[in-house]
């Protein structure tokens, strides 16, 4: 498994490179969504809400 919730989001981020460079926004939820959220716009240049 993953060893907290930026691990976790950090390999959701790399399975989502491909949509780097394109129309997206990262919609995190909260209650520890939030974290997982900004690794993937970190990594995809994206912009992020909070839902």
């Amino acid at each position: 498994m993953f060893k907290d919730r930026e691990d976790a989001g950090r390999a959701l981020a790399a399975a989502l490179l491909r949509y780097r460079g394109r129309d997206v926004v990262v919609a995190g939820l909260l209650r520890g969504g939030n974290q997982i959220a900004f690794e993937i716009a970190s990594a995809l240049g994206a912009p992020m809400n909070m839902v």
